[in-house]
């Protein structure tokens, strides 16, 4: 009996500021083979056909790393899909989601792909895109966003379902054996900062099944001043979507109880040389059981880095987001 021929996917963008938007475009189009290359477009290029991303090129690569179905990365990816690149990476087709992408010079980016048989459609995720989160962040700024908003995620949230969530969940039981790492917090515009720590962990403690303790809105809102950027499951499906998380609490108590290290089997509990508990002392338990480890990440990099760069190339944000609201109206 012959071996089943392994499938490969190619999928690209620009991945600017990486959601679960993007993860779920990644899912899917891993659903559709066995192999997953995800392809990264250059800053140059971005700015050439759409206007300037938010991360840098090395940010946007990290983060689609870290995306649990990605098996490659090809960095500086073309921003029309060629079958030649197609050919060089040995993908069968490209995937792309219901809305059509154009370049600088008003062409499909997908339609060689298309004409030649090699492309696939995916679901879009409605409720999220990089542009609604600069928005909100704009909006929280006191910027008039006017009709910048997208038609298709502005109005409405991402509304969670129980299946929703399982598809991002691996499903996995830790053992009594397994070394089970308990980390919580807001995880607010989940960046490379996020990431970088969260793989350092990996990386420390040999075999770690990291469980992230996601905090509510509510709670957020209550010991920082401000309510999150991101909803809880938004937040939730981000870390469930990173391959360094192993499993997620939504909900998360700002204390540890014993109740709670005991049912997750928690054996080790990481912060980072700043985590505060937001000046509150939720660990007192995991101080007295010894299991407290502090971690640092590698990157200087926090969710205001994100919002300082929205906020100082705020018009030109404007600008990108009201003409992508434009195009979906007009397609409409």
């Amino acid at each position: 009996m012959s071996e089943k021929k392994e499938v490969r996917v190619f999928i690209d963008g620009c991945f600017d500021l990486v959601h679960f938007g993007h993860a779920n475009a990644m899912r899917q189009a891993k659903g559709k083979g066995s192999w997953l290359c995800v392809g990264v477009h250059t800053d140059a290029d971005i700015i050439a056909n759409k206007g300037p991303p938010i991360m840098t090129e090395e940010e946007r690569y990290e983060a689609v790393r870290a995306v649990k179905w990605v098996d490659q990365v090809h960095e500086a990816s073309p921003y029309v899909t060629y079958i030649e690149t197609l050919d060089k990476l040995n993908c069968d087709f490209v995937c792309h989601g219901e809305d059509i992408t154009l370049s600088a010079d008003g062409n499909d980016c997908y339609s060689i792909a298309q004409r030649e048989g090699r492309f696939q459609f995916i679901h879009r995720t409605e409720g999220v895109s990089t542009s609604d989160i600069a928005n909100r962040i704009m909006a929280r700024l006191g910027l008039d966003i006017g009709d910048a908003v997208s038609a298709s995620t502005g109005s409405d949230r991402f509304l969670p379902s129980a299946r929703k969530i399982a598809l991002f969940s691996d499903m996995t039981e830790p053992t009594d054996e397994t070394i089970v790492v308990w980390v919580d917090g807001s995880f607010d515009l989940l960046h490379p900062g996020h990431l970088a720590w969260l793989k350092t962990i990996k990386e420390t403690i040999p075999g770690a099944y990291i469980i992230a303790g996601v905090h509510s809105d509510a709670v957020v809102e209550q010991y920082t001043g401000e309510a999150p950027y991101m909803t809880m499951h938004e937040r939730g499906l981000g870390l469930l979507a990173c391959r360094y998380v192993d499993d997620v609490v939504f909900d998360s108590p700002l204390e540890l109880s014993p109740a709670l290290l005991d049912e997750y089997k928690v054996k080790t509990v990481a912060i980072g040389p700043s985590g505060d508990k937001y000046k509150i002392d939720g660990y007192s338990e995991a101080r007295q059981r010894g299991i407290m480890r502090t971690i640092a990440g590698p990157r200087d990099m926090d969710m205001y880095t994100v919002i300082n760069r929205i906020r100082q190339n705020q018009e030109v944000y404007i600008a990108k987001n009201r003409a992508k609201a434009a195009k979906e109206a007009g397609k409409a």
